[in-house]
């Protein structure tokens, strides 16, 4: 789908599968999700935090954007290399 490859700049979307309690398969929507991503367990701050679609089928699809504090190191760290 043209569309779908315009909305994710010609990357696959990251989905996630929520889980019950006993570890199985959720089926249904309505879970609430915050999810950044970080260069390493260490970081103090993240690179981009993503934006959770529910599917409403116990899947969520995430939309990765980058947060004004990653540009800013990103800047830093190519003015310095």
């Amino acid at each position: 789908n043209t569309k779908d490859n315009d909305n994710h700049n010609g990357s696959l979307p990251w989905k996630l599968q929520s889980l019950d309690d006993q570890g199985a398969l959720k089926t249904v929507g309505g879970d609430e999700f915050y999810v950044e991503y970080r260069h390493d367990k260490y970081s103090n701050s993240a690179l981009a935090v993503a934006y959770s679609q529910d599917l409403q089928n116990g899947q969520y699809e995430l939309e990765f954007w980058t947060t004004p504090i990653s540009s800013r190191q990103s800047s830093r760290t190519a003015t310095t290399n």
